[in-house]
């Protein structure tokens, strides 16, 4: 799922602008405030992704409404990175930019939303026969 990476690429882009703010600490260049809030802001995202990757993939319905949030902070995140690092960082915050607009709109996609419906219907996973083709089946042990 998209969620799970985006969350491994928030995890390094965090890292990543608290390696440069380093550096250029210790090069005495000041480091703007803006590019420490990046950072926070990536971390809180990676984790905030991770568990609503998980409630999503267990089909729960109002899973989509934080992952959505989350994926408004993380273009919010990009942007800040791109303001606080100027046109350097455009090549680098394009693809989480991409990234999370494809899951804002796979994520209520009638397709989805369809399949979210099933699931709200009382309809457990396993008697849910037709996936949407951009989700992977679920199959849950014990669960029959």
């Amino acid at each position: 799922m998209v969620c799970y990476l985006q969350a491994v690429l928030n995890l390094v882009a965090g890292s990543l602008y608290l390696l440069a703010a380093s550096v250029d600490a210790e090069h005495g260049v000041e480091v703007p405030g803006v590019t420490y809030l990046a950072a926070v802001v990536s971390f809180v995202v990676a984790v905030a992704l991770v568990a609503g990757a998980v409630q999503l993939t267990m089909g729960v319905r109002w899973a989509r409404y934080p992952v959505a949030a989350v994926q408004g902070l993380n273009i919010l995140g990009v942007l800040m990175a791109m303001a606080s690092l100027g046109g350097a960082a455009f090549p680098a915050a394009l693809a989480p930019l991409l990234l999370s607009v494809v899951v804002l709109i796979n994520m209520f996609s009638a397709e989805v939303t369809e399949w979210f419906g099933q699931i709200g219907e009382g309809r457990r996973l396993a008697e849910i026969e037709e996936v949407p083709a951009h989700l992977p089946p679920i199959d849950f042990p014990g669960i029959h």
